[in-house]
């Protein structure tokens, strides 16, 4: 068996990511939009121009993807979600995350989105990719802090 891939989504992904999702996404899907894990991956898939999944041993690590306007478009919102085993194997993961933002940023200017204020092992990884971060905005139903991040060329 492959130690790690990374891959297409199937419905098997979101399935098992759905189960076993990192209390921290878990947490920050339910602030933004009381959107349960299987909703939020859902969603997140459909809307997506692209999303992958890592697979760790065969087991899904995370599921992550990006939204933009069109190929062309100046703006793309790249997302992630992820299990428990994001942590066992960090370089893989880190070193991975690092390759799709610089090829999200070949074809875009600017890539940005939000990350739940609390979850603050997101906040370090995206610093680690080139993200400003901005003040905290409340947001969702609950108006918790949310803190926008932005990558640029």
């Amino acid at each position: 068996m492959i130690k790690d891939q990374v891959v297409t989504v199937q419905d098997w992904h979101v399935e098992q990511l759905s189960k076993t999702m990192q209390k921290e996404d878990v947490d920050s899907v339910w602030a933004l939009g009381h959107l349960t894990p299987q909703v939020a991956l859902e969603r997140s898939v459909a809307l997506s121009n692209k999303s992958f999944t890592w697979l760790h041993e065969g087991d899904v690590g995370c599921i992550w993807g990006y939204e933009s306007e069109n190929p062309l478009s100046y703006v793309a919102y790249p997302w992630l979600l992820a299990s428990p085993l994001v942590h066992k194997s960090p370089r893989y993961f880190l070193r991975g995350c690092r390759q799709f933002t610089s090829l999200l940023l070949d074809r875009h200017h600017m890539l940005t989105n939000v990350i739940d204020a609390r979850h603050t092992r997101s906040l370090k990884w995206i610093q680690f990719c080139g993200a400003k971060l901005f003040p905290a905005t409340e947001m969702g139903p609950e108006g918790l802090p949310f803190i926008r991040h932005e990558i640029r060329r």
